[in-house]
């Protein structure tokens, strides 16, 4: 756990859920960030190692892998900034 992670865990513990108890959310950011990804390495903007890493961390997500990874609160994700996407960077 990073410690924005960590920070985030500690001092909003809105719910007292994690957002690993919403697979179908986890699913979809771990989607988007994909389809973002792609888009981004068509552009040029990524190089291909990279590429290749972060998709294959985004379909393991959406394979159900890698969820005790998403510990923040569900909500906290409206927070200052999306904390919620921060396991998936």
């Amino acid at each position: 756990m990073g410690i924005q992670t960590f920070r985030a865990v500690e001092n909003f513990p809105i719910t007292g859920a994690e957002i690993s108890s919403y697979p179908l959310l986890v699913t979809a950011l771990a989607q988007i960030k994909r389809a973002a990804l792609l888009a981004n390495f068509d552009l040029g903007l990524i190089e291909r190692s990279k590429k290749d890493a972060i998709e294959q961390a985004c379909l393991e997500i959406e394979q159900g892998r890698l969820r005790e990874q998403f510990v923040v609160d569900p909500i906290q994700g409206g927070l200052e900034r999306l904390r919620t996407r921060m396991p998936t960077r």
